[in-house]
């Protein structure tokens, strides 16, 4: 039977004079994959990187910024870059690279997840002409917001941008495995069945449905917008309650190597379209 994976996405947002470290990242997350699976080879545990190179398709719309935000699925972890320059303005903040962030900071404050860090390169040109100015004003005055609401990082030049973040971000990696089998281990096993009562009822197997929602006892909870709308087939589940427990398999795989197939220990699903039926269900 194929090994079940968790996969932790890390989404890099930063104007374009930081490309290096951008480019950096795809390194860094290698280094992570090859560390995990020495550490914990039998857990399945992987990181994928989201950038918009890799991961946005071209498309003409309302402007660069709302291809990018309609086209980033959810994710685990926010890494942001800066060093002299803000970047460009988009219709509702500064620059692209703050509009990224201040979504990510309204799903933390409303669901607890991203995880978000930020990085500053302190080695640079000095800064030449009014803009070059005005940009590294935005950027000292966004950094001294960030600092009232955390901590933030810095490195020397792009050159020590992947020993700078390696560890940290493994180690974020690390708090969130905790926190998932933290979770998983809280959960209540379901109840022995019994002469004197009536075994839940699985759901009809094979029979096609789309995720409707996801519990937050479930581990998956914190990244539940990645799952939620997908459609596929419920192998095996149980009524505990509003929610199901079991395996469901998604239609298409949601990174390469996978085989689709998840254990939700509490999940709600809902007809596809295609069934004329949007109203979430347990059966």
């Amino acid at each position: 039977m194929p090994r079940s994976t968790t996969t932790y996405r890390i989404f890099v947002a930063s104007p374009g004079d930081v490309q290096r470290e951008r480019d950096a990242m795809q390194g860094v997350v290698n280094e992570m994959n090859r560390i995990l699976e020495a550490l914990l080879p039998e857990d399945g545990i992987r990181v994928e990187l989201l950038r918009w190179e890799s991961n946005v398709a071209s498309h003409i719309a309302d402007g660069p910024q709302p291809v990018v935000n309609e086209q980033i699925e959810s994710y685990d972890i926010f890494v942001g870059l800066l060093a002299k320059r803000f970047g460009t303005p988009t219709a509702v903040a500064q620059s692209g690279t703050e509009e990224e962030f201040r979504g990510a900071y309204e799903r933390w404050r409303k669901h607890g997840a991203p995880w978000i860090i930020f990085y500053f390169n302190t080695k640079f040109e000095p800064a030449q002409g009014v803009d070059e100015y005005a940009q590294l004003d935005r950027v000292r005055a966004f950094r001294a917001e960030l600092e009232t609401k955390g901590i933030t990082g810095e490195y020397n030049g792009a050159e020590l941008f992947m020993s700078t973040v390696l560890t940290p971000l493994l180690q974020i990696v690390g708090i969130l495995i905790r926190e998932e089998r933290r979770v998983r281990s809280a959960l209540p096993l379901p109840p022995a069945p019994s002469a004197w009562s009536i075994a839940p009822q699985p759901v009809p197997i094979g029979k096609r449905f789309k995720i409707a929602d996801i519990g937050e006892r479930d581990a998956c909870y914190h990244r539940r917008d990645k799952y939620i709308g997908r459609t596929g087939v419920v192998l095996e589940a149980q009524r505990l309650g509003q929610w199901l427990r079991g395996t469901f398999r998604f239609d298409t795989p949601l990174f390469e190597g996978d085989d689709g197939r998840y254990i939700f220990l509490q999940f709600q699903v809902a007809e596809t379209d295609d069934q004329g039926d949007e109203n979430a269900s347990t059966a």
